[in-house]
């Protein structure tokens, strides 16, 4: 699966980054995630999916296929917004563990390969590209509207990796306006954007993040000729190298929180599933 959105799901979804395939964790017990889309083979898919810690369920198709569109938690319900089928998607969908409801909310201009991630009352988006343009802008989503948040953040990307540590959003790395992978680290308080001025991991786009307890794990991504196979956890001052092993190196992984773990599926010409439990990989 590669360009689909995973997020965490008891009836609702976590942190997705802008991974190929959509997934997110959910709900106060953080019992499902949800995986939604992605391609295979060179097609979209549009199918919905939800892994409970021991088996994938297939469930209900609702929201037009894409690829690299975006998920994250808010309240009890999965968000998701944008990707790209033949053309950059600009709708607004939410999953209520079983049916998925498009929302009529005029916000962000259509878009793949952003971030989105849960920020107290808020769901995040930033970045992404819209034709051979990418994006700088910052947007919150309540539920019902869409609310243009700042203008003035890290510098135009996408296929960045994203994901909600405490009060703040975090954003690591993607593709810039040059082609260029970047290296550099930002945080977003709900207002303003600050950039982190210790040191980052290698430059890379297409890694996936996820949060686990008080930190933020980031694996894979590519710099441009090697897929990565390295885990990083960020805790807010500090990124560190953990001594992992587990995924091969990949892009286009779906992960997603759930119930202490973090679960990771696919990727480029992948279908597997992994299960990472803050120092050991599992598949």
């Amino acid at each position: 699966c590669i360009a689909g959105a995973c997020v965490p799901a008891d009836g609702g979804a976590g942190d997705g980054g802008a991974g190929d395939a959509g997934a997110n964790d959910g709900g106060p017990a953080g019992s499902r995630v949800v995986l939604f889309g992605g391609s295979a083979g060179g097609q979209p898919l549009g199918d919905t999916w939800t892994y409970d810690g021991s088996t994938w369920t297939l469930g209900i198709a609702a929201p037009e296929t894409r690829s690299v569109h975006a998920m994250a938690l808010l309240g009890s319900k999965v968000v998701m917004f944008g990707g790209f089928d033949t053309a950059e998607l600009q709708d607004t969908w939410t999953f209520d563990g079983t049916f998925w409801t498009q929302v009529t909310a005029s916000g962000p201009q259509a878009r793949g390969g952003h971030g989105m991630a849960t920020l107290g009352s808020e769901v995040v988006l930033f970045g992404g590209y819209n034709g051979a343009k990418p994006l700088g802008d910052t947007w919150g989503f309540d539920g019902a509207h869409w609310n243009s948040l700042s203008n003035i953040g890290p510098p135009a990307r996408y296929e960045h990796a994203m994901a909600a540590l405490g009060g703040t959003v975090v954003v690591f790395g993607g593709i810039n306006s040059t082609g260029g992978n970047l290296g550099d680290t930002w945080t977003f308080n709900g207002t303003t954007w600050t950039m982190f001025p210790g040191t980052s991991p290698p430059a890379r786009y297409s890694a996936t993040m996820a949060t686990l307890g008080g930190k933020i794990v980031l694996f894979g991504g590519s710099d441009g000729t090697t897929l990565q196979s390295d885990t990083w956890t960020f805790d807010g001052a500090k990124w560190t190298l953990t001594g992992a092993v587990g995924p091969s190196g990949r892009i286009g992984q779906a992960m997603a929180t759930r119930a202490g773990t973090i679960v990771l599926y696919g990727g480029e010409n992948l279908g597997d599933t992994w299960v990472f439990d803050g120092a050991t990989w599992t598949l």
